[in-house]
């Protein structure tokens, strides 16, 4: 009886020690995700501001884009992940509103469908977005491209977002979005999930994920719908 005792409290110690780690990890994610928040609508708002005094109309267009796009970040910063095409969609979004800024100088390639529903972690593209728009304008008065890419090999999904940058320019550090965005494939896959941020000899600036495709979302990953009904 004693030694049953005693197992019984081992493994209830184990159960709180598990429940604990999984509060833990699920609030370390949500902070990772709100860190990219207020970064994302500075950058916004600084953008329509530009455009306020010489065209107004786009500008009333451009807060339009944004309260979609605060709204689909206020959605997906509640789920750990999301369909792979509401996170296209998103960067998409975000894309088409700093080409009305820069209008003159970015051009951008996403994909428009082709690949089946799969899962991604929430907001996981935004950041690399986000950087290769001020990375790639910096530094030079030329054309960016920007282009995004989602492809499957076997059971990997990848994720690429490939810009150009000023030519010969240094290789950067890291910064705060990209480290996020390392950090939250470490706590959610471990060694499973691998990401990688250089430039290549060509001019170009290349971020890239590789994580394990999750054909039916993980426990927990319900579409929109669902998870309010």
């Amino acid at each position: 009886m004693m030694g049953f005792a005693f197992y019984q409290r081992l493994r209830d110690a184990q159960l709180r020690s598990a429940a604990l780690e999984r509060a833990l990890t699920s609030a370390h994610l949500q902070t990772l995700r709100m860190q990219l928040s207020p970064h994302t609508l500075f950058n916004l708002l600084n953008t329509i501001r530009g455009q306020i005094t010489w065209d107004p109309p786009a500008a009333q267009t451009m807060v339009v884009q944004l309260g979609d796009l605060l709204r689909r970040l206020l959605t997906a910063g509640e789920r750990e992940f999301s369909r792979r095409a509401d996170e296209v969609q998103f960067v998409t979004l975000y894309l088409e509103l700093q080409q009305k800024r820069f209008a003159d100088r970015l051009t951008v390639s996403v994909p428009r469908g082709g690949l089946p529903r799969v899962w991604v972690p929430s907001l996981i593209l935004q950041p690399l977005v986000e950087n290769a728009v001020v990375h790639g304008l910096a530094g030079h008065d030329g054309a960016v491209n920007i282009s995004v890419d989602v492809s499957m090999l076997e059971e990997t999904l990848v994720l690429r977002v490939v810009n150009t940058i000023a030519p010969h320019k240094a290789e950067g550090r890291i910064g705060i979005g990209l480290a996020n965005v390392r950090e939250r494939l470490e706590v959610q896959f471990g060694e499973r999930a691998s990401f990688s941020a250089a430039a290549t000899a060509d001019d170009l600036w290349v971020t890239q994920i590789c994580m394990p495709l999750l054909r039916d979302g993980p426990d927990g990953a319900r579409p929109p719908d669902a998870a309010e009904a």
